[in-house]
């Protein structure tokens, strides 16, 4: 299941700030977790402890952990053999 999936799906309940930046995550997936953990918060409009003390609720050691594996979500997709079939046609 994709962090995207998981983020829409959980049944976790947020803080009014955690719910924030889950919208912001959602709202432009992936490209809004690649960026630092201030940048998210402020894009969201909350403070940076808030995107650390989600990342700890959603499973992650940190906000570092939480970008290794949205990292490696991306890098699978990008080296699907679907997509890359896709690529090569004219």
């Amino acid at each position: 299941m994709s962090i995207r999936e998981e983020l829409a799906n959980t049944t976790v309940a947020f803080t009014s700030a955690e719910e924030k930046i889950v919208q912001v995550l959602l709202a432009d997936y992936p490209m809004s977790g690649l960026g630092t953990a201030t940048r998210l918060a402020r894009r969201a409009g909350v403070s940076d402890p808030s995107v650390t003390r989600l990342m700890s609720k959603l499973g992650y050691v940190g906000f570092a952990d939480f970008q290794a594996r949205l990292l490696t979500e991306v890098e699978s997709r990008l080296h699907s053999p679907l997509l890359m079939m896709e690529a090569k046609r004219p």
